[in-house]
């Protein structure tokens, strides 16, 4: 029994590995995998729990295992509305790593700002865009620190700067993030997360992201993914 765990243990660190380098390289594990190994049903059951968490999808853009509540999701009373429809707010410290949720070639940056406030900030906000091959856009909107660069790739689960309160943000803490058609500030469109497929976030419900670094393995028990009220 022991040494099966160990060997379960072994595969997967070394598959953890192998995403995080293919995922450098621009190559997603579940179409490598595929092609590599097109029968199924081969009883791993690792496998099958890897392949899942090699999709293609988004993740939540915070570091494997955190977990954090919605503030504001979609058509939210406050600002999402308009061209913000389909926008979602993090609440989370200031400082706290901001991940890529789907690889992608950095679009837009703007870094530098430190004030907050109302409204008439809203221009004030550290941000970063990434495009995606999928035609898709994602946005990180009031940041506190910005690494990456315009014209940079960067991989799923990349730390692409930290949360903050840069901006439209009444000085509270929090991460903005919002999907688009492939351009800068046109109007905002619907994304699902892998963690919670199909789901629309609810405000001030906790959600728990599987968004592991490059190289991390990341496994997270189903019952930690269900979100709670308190």
């Amino acid at each position: 029994m022991m040494k099966r765990v160990c060997r379960r243990w072994l595969v997967r660190m070394c598959i953890g590995l192998l995403v995080g380098l293919m995922s450098m390289m621009g190559i997603e594990y579940a179409t490598y995998a595929k092609e590599q190994d097109p029968v199924q049903g081969c009883g791993l059951a690792w496998q099958d729990e890897w392949m899942a968490a090699a999709s293609v999808g988004y993740r939540l853009p915070w570091p494997c295992r955190q977990r954090y509540r919605v503030t504001q999701g979609w058509n939210g009373s406050y600002s999402h509305r308009g061209t913000m429809k389909y926008a979602y707010d993090f609440a989370m410290p200031e400082g706290t790593p901001v991940r890529a949720s789907q690889s992608g070639r950095v679009a837009f940056v703007q870094k530098g700002k430190t004030v907050c406030g109302g409204k008439k900030y809203a221009d004030q906000a550290n941000y970063v865009v990434i495009d995606h091959a999928d035609g898709e856009a994602t946005l990180y909107l009031h940041l506190k620190d910005v690494y990456v660069w315009p014209g940079q790739y960067v991989s799923r689960g990349q730390t692409i700067g930290t949360s903050g309160k840069t901006g439209w943000t009444e000085c509270n803490p929090h991460l903005l993030q919002r999907q688009e058609q492939g351009a800068w500030f046109r109007q905002s469109i619907k994304v699902y997360f892998d963690e919670y497929p199909n789901q629309v976030l609810q405000p001030w419900r906790w959600y728990t992201s599987l968004n592991g670094a490059p190289g991390e393995f990341c496994p997270v028990p189903m019952d930690e993914r269900e979100p709670v009220t308190s």
